[in-house]
C-alpha cells in the first residue's frame, strides 16, 4: 500500500513537496536537506530528495548517515567506514563487541562443527572447525540441523522480501528453496506448523483452528488437527515428536484423556484435588500425528507469557514453572526424578544430560534420572545457546559476548 509523503516548511507551514512512499521508517540525515527511508527491495536505506522522491544514493545497511558530502556506514563485519568526499579511500575502523541479546533462534549441529544463531536483524552460520563465519543471513525464528550437518531454516518476512523455507549445506555452501512460505508457520521438530483459521472470530480473536503439519521440503500436507477452543502450547523434542501442552482444565485436555486412556501417564506428584489443575502434555509422532504419550502435571498454567515451557529429551520431560523450578519426569511411567530452579537450555536423550542456567553466566550439567550435578561451571556472561557433542563427550556453550566454549563433561576439569 502506498502513501502520499508531503513535505511542508516549518513553522510556515509551505508546502514544498510530495511524492508517495509505503510501509518504510523515514529519518533525517545530520546535516543536508536529504532524508533516508527504507528498507526497498534489495536495499535497507535509500537516501532521498524529499522535494520530488528521487532517490540520490541506495544502502545495503540501514545504520547510515551523512554529514554533508561526508557518508558514515556499518560495515559488513560490524565496524564503522567513513568515506571523504574528496578522498578515494574508505577509513575504516573496527568496534568492541556488544552483548548478544537474547536468540530469536540457534543451535550447534550434532557433532559441535557449525553454529547457526538469529537475533532481530540478522542471522549467521559459523564453521568453528575453521573458525569462519560462512554464511550470513535475513533473521530467521527456527532451525533444524540433520545428522548430516544439513541445515533447516525459517527465514522470517523482512526488509520487505517475504519469507522462506530454506535448506543450507553449510560443507558446501549451498542452499536450497524448501516449501512455500505461509505467513505464521513454525519449523517444529523437522516439520512445519500452520494454525488455519477457520472462522473470522469476534472482534478479531479467532479461537477456532485447524492445525496443518506440513513436510518442509515439498509443502505436502501430512495430517491435520482440529483446536476449536483456541491455539495449544507447541514445543519440539531432540527426535521426531512434538509436544502439545494444555491446561489441564480445558475440554481439549479432558477430551485427549479420554480418547487416550491407554497412553495417559500420571506424574507421581498429581495432587488429588476435587477439580484437577496443571497441564495436559501430549507427545505426538511429528510426521503422522499419531499420540505416543500423554503426561498429567500438577505444573499451573503459566502467569507470564515466557514463564512456561517443555523440553523432552529421550524418556524424560521438563516442565519449567512460574517461578523459575523445573521438574524433571520419566515419560515411560511418570516418576518425577529431579527438580531445581533454572531453565533447561539444550539437552542430550541419549546420555540422559540436561544443560541448566539459572544465574546470570551459570551453566549446570545434571544427569535427568537422578537429578546429580554432572558438571557446574561459570562462563564469560549469560549463555545464549548450547549443544551436547557426543563424540567428543563435550558441551559446546554460545554466550553473549559471542565467545563458543567447550565444557568437558568426563572430569571435573575446568571448562576452556
Amino acid at each position: 500500500m502506498l502513501y502520499p509523503m508531503c513535505l511542508d516548511s516549518f513553522p510556515a507551514g509551505d508546502k514544498l513537496g510530495k511524492f508517495p512512499t509505503g510501509e518504510q521508517w523515514v529519518r533525517n540525515i545530520t546535516k543536508g536537506d536529504e532524508i533516508l527511508m527504507g528498507p526497498t527491495m534489495e536495499n535497507a536505506a535509500l537516501l532521498i530528495d524529499p522535494s520530488n522522491g528521487t532517490v540520490a544514493r541506495a544502502f545495503r545497511l540501514r545504520q547510515v548517515d551523512l554529514y554533508g558530502q561526508t557518508l558514515v556506514s556499518e560495515t559488513a563485519n560490524g565496524g564503522m567506514a567513513l568515506k571523504e568526499p574528496s578522498s578515494t579511500s574508505v577509513e575504516t575502523i573496527e568496534l568492541p563487541s556488544g552483548p548478544l541479546p537474547s536468540l530469536a533462534a540457534g543451535g550447534f549441529s550434532q557433532d559441535g562443527r557449525f553454529l547457526a544463531y538469529s537475533h532481530s536483524s540478522r542471522g549467521s552460520v559459523w564453521d568453528l572447525a575453521q573458525n569462519k563465519q560462512v554464511s550470513r543471513l535475513r533473521r530467521f525464528s527456527s532451525l533444524h540441523f540433520d545428522d548430516q550437518n544439513r541445515m533447516q531454516i525459517h527465514v522470517i518476512a523482512s526488509f520487505q522480501h517475504s519469507g522462506a523455507n530454506l535448506m543450507l549445506e553449510p560443507t558446501k555452501g549451498t542452499q536450497s528453496p524448501g516449501a512455500a512460505f505461509v505467513e505464521g508457520q513454525e519449523l517444529l521438530s523437522g516439520t512445519l506448523v500452520y494454525f488455519k483459521p477457520l472462522d473470522k472470530g469476534y472482534n478479531g480473536v479467532v479461537n477456532n483452528f485447524e492445525m496443518q503439519v506440513s513436510d518442509p521440503f515439498t509443502g505436502k500436507l501430512l495430517w491435520t488437527r482440529h483446536f476449536p477452543n483456541g491455539k495449544p502450547g507447541l514445543n519440539e523434542t531432540d527426535g521426531d515428536s512434538l509436544a502439545v501442552v494444555n491446561n489441564l482444565r480445558t475440554d481439549e485436555a479432558a477430551g485427549e484423556a479420554n480418547r487416550h486412556t491407554d497412553k495417559l501417564v500420571k506424574s507421581s506428584d498429581t495432587l488429588k484435588e476435587w477439580i484437577a489443575n496443571g497441564l495436559m502434555i501430549e507427545i505426538l509422532n511429528a510426521r503422522t500425528g499419531e499420540v505416543r504419550r500423554i503426561l498429567q502435571t500438577p505444573t499451573r498454567p503459566v502467569w507470564e507469557s515466557d514463564a512456561q515451557s517443555v523440553d523432552i529429551f529421550g524418556d524424560y520431560v521438563a516442565v519449567h514453572g512460574n517461578l523459575n523450578n523445573t521438574v524433571v519426569y520419566r515419560l515411560s511411567d511418570g516418576m518425577r526424578t529431579c527438580a531445581f530452579y533454572g531453565r533447561v537450555l539444550g539437552g542430550d536423550g541419549k546420555r540422559g544430560l540436561l544443560a541448566v542456567s539459572n544465574r546470570d553466566q551459570e551453566m549446570v550439567v545434571y544427569d535427568d534420572a537422578t537429578g546429580n550435578e554432572v558438571k557446574h561451571v561459570i562462563l564469560d556472561h549469560k549463555p545464549r545457546a548450547v549443544g551436547f557433542v557426543t563424540t567428543t563427550n563435550s558441551l559446546r556453550v554460545l554466550t553473549a559476548t559471542q565467545q563458543v566454549y567447550t565444557v568437558p563433561l568426563a572430569d571435573s576439569a575446568s571448562a576452556k
